[in-house]
């Protein structure tokens, strides 16, 4: 399915980043036409044609885990595609830098990784760790398997202020994802708590959340929905869900606990959007920040308030405990993707 089928727009402003969706497939003579994409430290000594690769594929499941591995990527495709194709679940990140204590395996070339998510015949589930600032090159390659995907999860951790997420994706979402039951996505900050703040202050609480938060107006439309997972992206700076985080070089820290009583009646006003007619009965909301630890190093940190709804209407509200670091885990000690993150390390 093609990004003008569900009327979505490219987000990026640089044109060289636009036209994703129609690359052809990759060939192994494009290393000779463009060398500036693969001759980075990564491709070096453990280039795509030379990897052994056998076993890596021995299900219909793939994991990458916190790293976009372009190098890995092509030599399953040149060297097992029709597995690469057989595959339903992919789980991966999607960046074309390195993010420090995040993705420390790139892919420079992210066409690559295009190429790779579209050779799959018909993903039924696919999750996402996002590092870029939209979704220019990221959706037409999911809008690919929008006929087949049954869970779909795109989560940009917190600081990377990325608009992967919109209204109108979600719109488009509703309209092109007709096995959808299960999404993973972002609400920004802002809307989280203009939500919040209709509901505890307006005489006409409906209207003005509708103001508030668009995305969660179409949100409210996704009636095939079973499942959704809310990440709110909270700052370093205080907000309505937790106070401010600070901390020095010392390992003088002080992380507050979450504003339980606020984030629970956001996770409420969240699945009171959805009408009771609709198939959604369980809703979980991720608050997720950034943990700074000794010596400035951080990692990702996540509070979550799950709400369920009966058959009668009725909700139920769980607090999930408190801060806990919830992104998948590094590659294996001694595997391909830990002897590709340690030669682009070291180079």
């Amino acid at each position: 399915m093609s990004t003008s089928t569900l009327n979505i727009k490219p987000f990026a402003t640089d044109s060289r980043l636009l036209n994703y969706s129609n690359i052809p497939p990759f060939q192994p003579t494009d290393r000779l036409k463009h060398p500036q994409h693969f001759l980075t430290p990564t491709h070096r000594n453990l280039n795509f044609n030379t990897m052994n690769t056998t076993g890596m594929i021995t299900s219909t499941t793939l994991s990458f885990g916190r790293t976009c591995p372009g190098t890995l990527m092509q030599s399953l495709l040149k060297n097992h595609p029709s597995a690469v194709a057989a595959l339903k679940t992919l789980q991966t990140s999607f960046s074309h830098r390195q993010v420090t204590y995040q993705c420390h395996l790139p892919c420079p070339d992210l066409r690559i990784a295009h190429n790779f998510v579209t050779s799959i015949s018909a993903l039924e589930h696919l999750s996402v760790l996002n590092y870029e600032a939209d979704g220019s090159v990221l959706w037409p390659a999911v809008l690919h398997h929008a006929k087949s995907l049954r869970r779909l999860g795109i989560h940009s951790p917190p600081r990377e202020h990325s608009h992967v997420w919109t209204s109108e994706i979600i719109k488009a979402v509703g309209a092109g994802f007709p096995v959808l039951t299960h999404l993973e996505m972002d609400l920004p900050l802002e809307e989280a708590e203009g939500l919040v703040s209709a509901e505890s202050n307006s005489e006409s609480p409906v209207s003005e959340m509708s103001a508030a938060s668009p995305m969660a107006v179409e949100l409210a439309n996704l009636r095939r929905l079973e499942s959704l997972h809310v990440n709110i992206p909270l700052l370093d700076e205080e907000s309505s869900f937790a106070g401010e985080h600070t901390w020095n070089a010392m390992g003088s820290i002080s992380f507050p606990d979450p504003n339980r009583g606020t984030c629970g009646r956001l996770a409420k006003v969240i699945m009171g959007r959805f009408p009771l007619d609709a198939a959604l009965r369980k809703l979980e909301v991720r608050f997720a920040r950034r943990c700074w630890d000794d010596r400035c190093q951080f990692y990702t940190v996540g509070y979550s308030v799950r709400v369920e709804r009966g058959e009668d209407g009725s909700v139920t509200v769980e607090d999930r405990g408190n801060w806990v670091e919830y992104l998948v885990k590094w590659p294996e000690y001694g595997g391909v993707l830990w002897d590709l993150m340690q030669e682009y390390q070291q180079s």
